[in-house]
């Protein structure tokens, strides 16, 4: 029994980025859901695009992060200065 023909998946890594830098929380699951792919796919397509500058946090408050992509100041730690 033949597998199903593999798809090329085409993802806008540049509006990831923008979406990580304007302090948006993406997760693999919600980007996998938007391309149609499996989120073990998507974690396998960020790696290979960004390398060692993507880290991906577990949990409730989990998600993306990116070195070199300043995400704007949290605005409770601003307020207890």
């Amino acid at each position: 029994m033949a597998s199903a023909p593999k798809t090329a998946v085409v993802v806008d890594f540049g509006s990831i980025e923008n979406a990580v830098a304007n302090g948006k929380r993406v997760t693999t699951k919600d980007l996998a859901k938007a391309y149609m792919c499996s989120p073990v796919t998507m974690r396998g397509l960020l790696e290979k695009h960004f390398g060692n500058r993507i880290g991906f946090k577990r949990g409730r408050t989990g998600g993306i992060v990116l070195d070199g992509v300043d995400a704007p100041a949290d605005a409770a730690a601003v307020a207890a200065d």
